[in-house]
């Protein structure tokens, strides 16, 4: 695990777009981050792939081209310390509404675009998500004050969260709030 930076999310944008012909990718996961917080405590930072995916939809060709280039076991990762996971669409499936008006533009070199999802969004996914790693990941959000957790309550009640995915990601927030203490 590598603590990454802008500048390597920019070389992962670059290395794609240069590889699939496309320029705009979104992240998502943990590394989405650097969008809006370039200089997030490290510990949010700390890595060992970028996720992401074609704006307009990935093939399955490209997101195996992608993988064979720059996945855990190539040149790419062997000479970066961190590797590029590409994703799918199927990762925002179940964010909350206007995740796309709330992504966060990184230009990279070559006119590679990445749309980053925003603080708000990586939050909620990371809470909707529930895995260990996910509330380490909000906790320390909620500790650098980047999100709070009336932000992720509002943003439901504002999308008509179901009662019951609400009560789960409620249960998830608390979980974070009390490891953040």
């Amino acid at each position: 695990m590598k603590e990454l930076s802008l500048d390597d999310l920019k070389l992962a944008l670059s290395e794609c777009a240069t590889l699939s012909g496309e320029a705009d990718f979104v992240v998502v996961g943990s590394l989405a981050i650097l969008g809006a917080h370039p200089f997030a405590p490290a510990v949010l930072r700390v890595s060992q792939d970028i996720d992401l995916f074609l704006l307009k939809g990935a093939t399955l060709e490209i997101n195996r081209s992608i993988y064979e280039r720059f996945g855990p076991d190539s040149k790419f990762s062997e000479e970066h310390d961190f590797y590029i996971e590409p994703v799918g669409d199927w990762t925002v499936a179940t964010s909350l509404p206007g995740w796309r008006e709330r992504l966060v533009r990184v230009d990279a070199p070559g006119g590679a675009i990445g749309w980053c999802l925003s603080p708000l969004d990586i939050a909620y996914n990371k809470a909707e998500a529930g895995r260990e790693k996910d509330i380490a990941y909000l906790a320390e959000l909620f500790r650098c004050g980047i999100v709070r957790p009336s932000e992720i309550k509002a943003a439901m009640d504002a999308a008509g969260t179901t009662p019951d995915t609400a009560a789960l990601i409620n249960a998830r927030v608390q979980a974070a709030i009390a490891r953040a203490k």
